[in-house]
């Protein structure tokens, strides 16, 4: 999210743990950073917020390394971040994290790191599915597992 040197404007507006690892990283390396946007515009820089209307961070900041960040369409983000989303309730059978941005961005975690890319490759292939499409793909799935069970 940053380059190295450069704070982002709303880094007061980061929980002091978070603001204190920050500056505590060496390695410059980017951080997939999940945060608001306060305000945005034209002929001045965004203004990002880590923190709710309370001053709380309740899940935003840096996320955690050991996930998996990739790009999609943000009409993909969206139909993800529907209530009803019919590719996140097909996925519920499997632990995992995700955080959706509605600039395009997915971040996800799952229990193991073969979970985690099997959920990347799951995501990456239903991108431009239809809900038909999607419904058989997890039929099929289903059947395979039933498959490797009875033999």
């Amino acid at each position: 999210m940053e380059k190295k040197g450069e704070r982002f404007k709303g880094s007061s507006n980061i929980t002091t743990h978070r603001r204190r690892r920050r500056q505590q990283q060496a390695d410059g390396g980017r951080d997939v950073l999940y945060a608001k946007i306060l305000t945005a515009g034209k002929d001045a820089e965004p203004e990002l917020v880590c923190v709710n209307s309370y001053g709380k961070s309740v899940g935003y900041g840096v996320v955690p390394p050991d996930g998996y960040a990739l790009n999609v369409s943000l009409d993909y983000c969206r139909r993800l971040l529907l209530p009803n989303s019919p590719i996140l309730k097909r996925l519920g059978t499997v632990p995992y994290v995700i955080a959706i941005g509605v600039n395009g961005r997915i971040w996800i975690k799952s229990t193991t790191v073969d979970r985690t890319l099997v959920l990347v490759q799951v995501l990456s292939l239903l991108e431009y599915a239809t809900s038909t499409e999607i419904e058989f793909m997890f039929l099929l799935y289903m059947l395979h597992n039933l498959w490797k069970f009875f033999t």
